[in-house]
């Protein structure tokens, strides 16, 4: 199971990468996934997009939010539990501790890669995964 940082779905969305060529990159059997936690920041995109200032159209925004859904149903999608928040805490108040902080989000993130007992993640984000020990950086 290779997982997707929001980073990585955003260009998606954008055409720089498509899912399709990340299935072809890798074996044939790899299956790619998302956590809930990228989806809450996906969505918080597409509401600023809707809400913000600079709001899109309704028939732009219901293109953005297609295009997301899409994207969604093309992954395994795992959720935040009970394990993955009690990892999710301690690797952040660790890293708080040794004056390494990090995205609330990007811990929760890993942190559920790390309770699933998986440990691929494809991000430009490198320097915030980097950080947590057991996180496999996959650079797009």
């Amino acid at each position: 199971m290779i997982f997707f940082d929001t980073d990585i779905c955003i260009d998606i969305l954008h055409g720089n990468y498509s899912l399709k060529s990340f299935k072809q990159n890798f074996l044939s059997n790899e299956k790619f996934a998302i956590t809930t936690p990228s989806i809450f920041e996906l969505y918080m995109g597409y509401y600023k997009l809707e809400f913000g200032k600079n709001r899109l159209n309704e028939m732009h925004l219901k293109k953005e939010r297609r295009s997301i859904q899409k994207l969604i149903q093309g992954l395994y999608i795992f959720s935040l539990d009970e394990e993955a928040a009690r990892r999710s805490a301690k690797i952040y108040r660790h890293l708080e501790s040794i004056g390494m902080s990090l995205d609330l989000f990007d811990c929760l993130i890993a942190s559920i890669i790390l309770a699933n007992n998986f440990s691929n993640l494809i991000t430009r984000n490198e320097k915030h995964f980097q950080r947590i020990e057991g996180i496999n950086i996959i650079k797009p």
